[in-house]
């Protein structure tokens, strides 16, 4: 064991004892000591409980943020989605047909479309699957190798 390990061993004991110590008195053989040694109870409570406020308000500053920052990563991630919206379906086409034409997704892509019954895509289906292909480019550019 380390002089370090045996010297907080030591403190840790020395506080355990002390914690014992005052869990056995009365409240009021507290007050007593307290007033013996010019402590002023009141004030440390005051002070406590100001750097509890403190402490608290910090936490929840810290977890606001911390929303605050995911709620814009998720705004990110549905904007391509939404910039698209205001698109027809003729220019959603000509998009997702330029996309697929660029050699950027490559042919043995694992982004595939569901068998729609031999129907056609649907224009929400056709946003969405916009959107989808412009966020995989977009981590694809970003990627230091280009693959996904």
């Amino acid at each position: 064991m380390s002089k370090s390990q045996s010297d907080n061993d030591a403190l840790k004991a020395i506080r355990d004892l002390a914690s014992e110590e005052v869990m056995s008195l009365s409240d009021s053989e507290i007050r007593a000591r307290a007033k013996e040694e010019l402590v002023d109870i009141d004030k440390n409570a005051s002070a406590i409980r100001d750097s509890l406020k403190d402490l608290i308000s910090s936490s929840r500053r810290t977890r606001l943020r911390q929303a605050r920052e995911n709620l814009n990563a998720v705004n990110e991630k549905s904007a391509s989605y939404e910039s698209n919206a205001s698109m027809s379906v003729a220019d959603i086409k000509a998009r997702l047909a330029e996309i697929v034409a660029s050699g950027l997704m490559a042919k043995d892509s694992r982004l595939t479309l569901a068998f729609r019954s031999g129907g056609e895509i649907s224009e929400n289906d056709m946003r969405s699957l916009l959107a989808d292909y412009e966020d995989l480019m977009a981590r694809k550019r970003s990627e230091p190798d280009g693959a996904l």
